[in-house]
């Protein structure tokens, strides 16, 4: 029995990938990460997958790697965010240039396959996360 994903679990498994490829560290951000500290299925109810790193992690050899495995995609890439298509699902790389107390000492969650850390006390960044940039 072949093991299936949504279009969204198939890109957030893509960016955790690619983003360890790149030796990258990031953070989930917006609904898929409620979904997943929730332990709820990743699914269609969002149009956008969103993640966060830190400016300082997005160094020279990183940013290479990840434009190098992003290659024959229409990729978007400015100072605040990188955005692109994984097979019908929008993600976005937010770029944080701040340094915002909810993201200092994220918590870690198993979510079916592997960890991803989540803002840290979530409650606090889900009142706010418009904000984080």
């Amino acid at each position: 029995m072949a093991i299936t994903y949504t279009s969204e679990e198939e890109a957030l498994y893509f960016l955790e990938d690619i983003m360890g490829r790149c030796q990258i560290p990031f953070i989930l951000l917006g609904k898929v990460a409620k979904q997943v500290l929730d332990n709820i299925d990743v699914d269609t109810c969002f149009n956008t997958i969103e993640i966060g790193v830190k400016k300082t992690h997005l160094t020279e050899s990183g940013l290479k790697s990840l434009k190098m495995l992003l290659g024959g995609r229409d990729v978007e890439y400015t100072d605040r965010f990188i955005k692109f298509n994984h097979k019908g699902k929008d993600v976005v790389i937010k770029i944080i240039h701040k340094d915002w107390a909810v993201l200092k000492h994220p918590n870690t969650v198993f979510y079916r396959l592997t960890d991803f850390k989540v803002p840290n006390p979530f409650n606090k960044y889900w009142s706010f996360k418009q904000f984080i940039r």
